[in-house]
């Protein structure tokens, strides 16, 4: 029913670029890839290149295993639209498919940076959550990768879980990535915890590291206000 609603008003108004993205969304619920991106191209067209219609066709693109096709509108809305947060997953979700670990890291590392993601709080989870699965096999393989710990934080961080995020440098430690930044990020983390006495045990083992890094000691002197 609905299907046939929203053909009726196109064809009423064939410019109704939100009826026309609607029914994108109902071809692309029931698979039907071909009129979904013919749609999504309609309504791209008609609103000057909409960042969630480019997404549609490349998700379409994504489902369809055509990841060259995906990426290439993936990279077109980030030109134009540089902090659009569901570029930045989907790209990274096909790059660690592929097996490009360090595109994938970057296009993650690009995700997390977005502070106020254009999409709904689900939607968000639910990436967030995606984004986790694929970073924690990933530092289950590449152990080494300091990148990879600090993906995985920064998105517990982002969920609320500071402990997991605290986790998660320890266990960096101990498989040998005993950095001062890792120390650094812990003291970060106990300070939002409130736990002041940590963070300066912190602070001061990434000061005893790199003692010539300005920010380790900034970190300590706010300890001491």
């Amino acid at each position: 029913k609905a299907k046939e609603y929203i053909s009726n008003s196109l064809k009423e108004s064939p410019e109704y670029v939100e009826a026309r993205n609607n029914l994108g969304l109902l071809y692309l619920k029931q698979g039907n890839y071909k009129e979904a991106i013919e749609n999504f191209n309609v309504s791209s067209d008609l609103s000057k290149n909409n960042p969630d219609a480019r997404y549609y066709i490349a998700y379409a693109n994504y489902k369809q295993k055509k990841y060259m096709d995906a990426l290439s509108q993936l990279e077109r809305i980030k030109h134009l639209t540089p902090h659009y947060f569901r570029a930045y997953f989907l790209s990274a979700s096909i790059y660690a498919q592929q097996g490009a670990i360090n595109k994938a890291i970057n296009s993650f590392s690009k995700m997390v940076q977005v502070d106020k993601p254009e999409i709904g709080p689900n939607e968000y989870n639910n990436m967030l959550n995606e984004s986790l699965i694929i970073l924690l096999n990933l530092k289950a393989t590449q152990p080494s990768r300091i990148e990879l710990y600090d993906l995985v934080a920064s998105i517990y961080v982002k969920q609320g879980a500071v402990d997991k995020a605290i986790e998660i440098y320890k266990e960096a430690i101990k498989n040998g990535l005993d950095f001062p930044s890792v120390h650094n990020n812990l003291a970060v983390l106990y300070v939002e915890k409130k736990d002041d006495k940590k963070a300066l045990e912190e602070y001061k083992k990434a000061v005893g590291k790199r003692p010539k890094e300005a920010i380790f000691h900034y970190g300590l002197a706010n300890l001491y206000k």
